[in-house]
């Protein structure tokens, strides 16, 4: 028997849509996030990032992500609050003496549609009258019991930034819709890796996502290149941890890398053509049999398609060098950055 719903107005089925579209905004940011970078889940803004500039001086970019259904154009009171917001940051950073960068990306169109309100005009790309528009600005402040907010209306009328502003916001109308925003992340995860499947990488980064928005301290909201790095690199691992058990063993090469008197550093690569992986090894790296433990330095990690780094725990002195991968997956105790090595064109 289907199911009835009785009161469609109580279903949250459009919200967590918007939701949803943030997050994938979130994790896009992420994976295109500079290593020099930091975002910041659910910061001023939907998503806050530190930028370098050329000079390299800090710049702080503040973004609001909206899903708009069609039939449901944002409303002119939504686009003051939204400006408001942002009028109150750049006040802040105006004190501090920061950049400052404000955002808005909906997949509306933000279009005038006749209406003669100025920040209605700006929104949808029109250049604004200066004056008119911090008029209204100032009357819709005036209407709210916020200090902070009227303080900042009172700095652009004293110090005529009202230009500076302005340039420093961006609509961003007519972005891509929930699905193809999607996709824009899938391909982006295709480019990364391969060896895990698109949608179950899309999920552990959504995952990552939402279990940072939920934190109270922002510090724990706070990501970088090397955090989107480190759930890869966990995905990759598990992804070899289930291939290993059905997979033939000559997939996975294990090559030791280091040792002292504690322990042995070693890495396990994967690839699709044993000889290849030899030849492009011996290619790259000098290296003449591989078989054999090589004296890698430990740069040499940075330059292979490694699953893992880890820290085998130590053996007697007579066991041999190189380190099984059933090994590696069992007793790693540490996990590291991974890059490519490009096994497709012939050596």
């Amino acid at each position: 028997m289907p199911h009835s719903v009785r009161k469609s107005s109580r279903v949250a089925a459009a919200t967590f849509r918007g939701y949803y579209y943030q997050t994938l905004y979130t994790v896009l940011r992420w994976l295109e996030l500079p290593e020099s970078s930091r975002l910041i889940v659910e910061g001023n803004e939907d998503i806050d990032r530190t930028e370098l500039s050329a000079d390299g001086s800090l710049i702080f970019v503040e973004e609001q992500i909206r899903l708009r259904a069609s039939s449901r154009p944002a409303s002119s009171t939504e686009l003051t609050k939204t400006v408001l917001n942002f009028v109150e940051a750049f006040a802040y950073h105006q004190r501090n003496g920061t950049k400052f960068e404000a955002i808005l990306r909906t997949n509306a169109s933000l279009s005038a549609g006749g209406r003669t309100s100025a920040v209605r005009q700006w929104a949808a790309g029109n250049e604004p009258d200066e004056q008119k528009l911090l008029a209204e600005i100032a009357a819709a402040a005036s209407k709210l019991d916020s200090r902070h907010l009227n303080e900042a209306v009172a700095m652009l009328k004293r110090t005529g930034q009202i230009s500076a502003f302005i340039k420093s916001v961006e609509w961003a109308r007519n972005s891509p819709v929930l699905a193809e925003v999607e996709n824009l992340v899938l391909t982006r995860l295709r480019s990364l890796t391969s060896a895990v499947p698109d949608h179950r990488a899309l999920s552990a980064y959504v995952c990552a996502v939402l279990k940072a928005a939920c934190c109270d301290d922002p510090t724990k909201r706070t990501v970088s290149a090397w955090d989107w790095d480190l759930v890869l690199n966990t995905l990759l691992v598990d992804q070899l941890a289930t291939e290993f058990s059905t997979s033939a063993a000559g997939q996975f090469f294990c090559l030791s890398v280091s040792e002292n008197a504690l322990a042995t550093m070693a890495a396990v690569v994967s690839f699709d053509n044993r000889d290849k992986l030899l030849r492009v090894l011996k290619r790259e790296h000098s290296i003449a049999e591989v078989e054999q433990r090589p004296a890698f330095s430990d740069g040499f990690l940075t330059t292979l398609d490694c699953v893992m780094y880890a820290t085998i725990r130590p053996r007697p002195s007579n066991h041999p060098v190189r380190v099984a991968a059933r090994d590696v997956l069992e007793q790693a105790t540490c996990r590291w950055r991974i890059r490519a090595l490009d096994l497709s064109t012939p050596p």
